[in-house]
């Protein structure tokens, strides 16, 4: 199952205490391995998780992993005296692109010396966005000499996430001597599949976008999605569920939901035609709107294109029972 595989985000800076919560159990719901949360939200994931199949995991220096290494050591102690099961550390790309490699190798192991004596796992990020398969290949090396358990691609804020040719280039330098996790990026069953098959030993599920997580387009259920209106461009979709064949309970303080059917993998995106803005009238119901569906390129939406596919109004589907 590929919920064994994914690290569920909760991490966008803005969420709410409520809304990482309402996160926190959608990852426990679905029994994924890890929760990775914030900081300030870890005495809260490991109250929530306790007694679960779902274990908490916390990023440290993140997203940028320029704080210096002392620091990284002393949050990587108190987070291990927390109960986390494992840290998401960002290594400084910063000295990786300087080639300062006895640095890079130092930070991560004065992490990783504190927390395999609380038995806690370290997975080290990279950026890989902001690197060279040829950085990619020796930062892999230098993470292995340290004793770090993972290396992964990418935070989700910084650039593009997990490509292919730079996992490929992580799988073949790790050689089954640290493990890969690909993140950023992964938004269907095909593409988590793909990675698994590849010999990916752990996936970063998609960010909150817009209030919302994508969690379930992952795990490849069908999705529904929790429209406000009026949409301002850069709030269009404020919150998205994806939820098992059998329709959960309804959630507090969601004003309206619609069904859409399951998207082909990596061929359509749900996208609002920005050129095709509805009106902003406040008495026109939440759902009574239409959403247009473009074909994506995969690289941006200024190439999506309206003309492309035709509007499509979906009905209103009562959710009896939700589960948040």
């Amino acid at each position: 199952m590929l919920n064994k595989y994914l690290d569920h985000a909760v991490l966008v800076p803005r969420m709410s205490r409520q809304e990482a919560a309402e996160s926190i159990r959608l990852g426990i719901e679905y029994k994924v391995k890890t929760v990775c949360v914030r900081p300030c939200d870890i005495d809260m994931a490991v109250e929530m998780c306790r007694g679960t199949e779902t274990e908490v995991s916390c990023v440290l220096g993140f997203p940028h992993g320029n704080i210096c290494t002392e620091s990284k050591a002393a949050e990587a102690k108190l987070y291990c005296e927390k109960g986390v099961d494992e840290i998401d550390m960002v290594a400084n790309y910063g000295w990786i692109c300087s080639g300062l490699w006895d640095d890079v190798r130092e930070d991560i192991r004065a992490v990783v010396e504190v927390a395999h004596k609380s038995n806690v796992l370290v997975k080290v990020i990279f950026e890989t966005s902001q690197l060279t398969l040829e950085e990619v290949a020796k930062t892999t090396e230098i993470c292995i000499e340290a004793g770090a358990d993972f290396v992964k691609t990418s935070t989700g804020f910084n650039g593009e996430g997990a490509r292919e040719d730079v996992v490929d280039c992580m799988l073949k330098t790790a050689a089954g001597r640290i493990k890969v996790k690909p993140s950023g990026g992964i938004r269907d069953a095909e593409r988590a599949g793909m990675f698994v098959e590849k010999g990916a030993a752990r996936l970063g599920d998609p960010q909150w976008r817009n209030n919302g997580p994508r969690i379930g387009r992952v795990l490849n259920w069908t999705c529904i999605s929790r429209i406000k209106w009026p949409l301002s461009p850069a709030r269009q979709v404020v919150w998205e569920r994806l939820l098992p064949k059998s329709l959960p309970k309804k959630g507090p303080g969601l004003r309206s939901t619609i069904a859409v059917e399951k998207t082909p993998p990596r061929v359509w995106s749900r996208t609002f035609d920005r050129n095709t803005k509805p009106k902003r009238s406040p008495s026109m119901p939440t759902f009574h709107r239409k959403i247009r569906f473009a074909k994506c390129s995969g690289k941006s939406n200024k190439n999506l294109a309206p003309s492309i596919s035709p509007s499509i109004t979906r009905p209103t589907v009562p959710i009896p029972n939700a589960p948040i």
